[in-house]
């Protein structure tokens, strides 16, 4: 890449031309593009607003978050903050996974949540049927 082509990018990049159309007018590749202007910080005007726009804020404590691109965007600045606010809120959570099951020992109904091949009811029942087939087992 030459002086002209870099100086050729950085006046379209600052003009707000794409990535396609510049590679097109200087005569390189998409992607060499791409990376010589990430390397060198020209991203558009809409794109740098956008990352402060897009900034979330911690729902304990109001702080701006700072997300990764292509990551999970934050909820919480820390776990002091995350472990308050669900102390806080334990309804809040949307708990899709419950099952209804019947206990392979007592035949009680009961709902466990989490655990799709959860066998008995309580721990009580899990021990009285181990010890209920290692005696047949004799």
């Amino acid at each position: 890449m030459t002086n002209e082509q870099k100086s050729t990018i950085l006046h379209l990049r600052s003009a707000g031309c794409k990535y396609v159309s510049i590679a097109e007018t200087v005569g390189l590749s998409i992607n060499t593009v791409k990376s010589y202007c990430r390397r060198q910080g020209l991203a558009l005007a809409a794109e740098k607003s956008s990352v402060i726009d897009d900034a979330s804020r911690c729902k304990q404590c109001g702080q701006a978050l700072v997300t990764k691109p292509g990551s999970k965007p934050k909820k919480f600045c820390s776990d002091k903050c995350r472990n308050a606010w669900w102390k806080m809120h334990p309804n809040a959570e949307n708990r899709k996974a419950y099952y209804s099951r019947i206990c392979t020992h007592c035949g009680k109904a009961y709902t466990v949540y989490g655990r799709p091949n959860s066998k008995f009811c309580c721990h009580a029942c899990s021990a009285q049927h181990r010890t209920k087939r290692a005696e047949a087992a004799i």
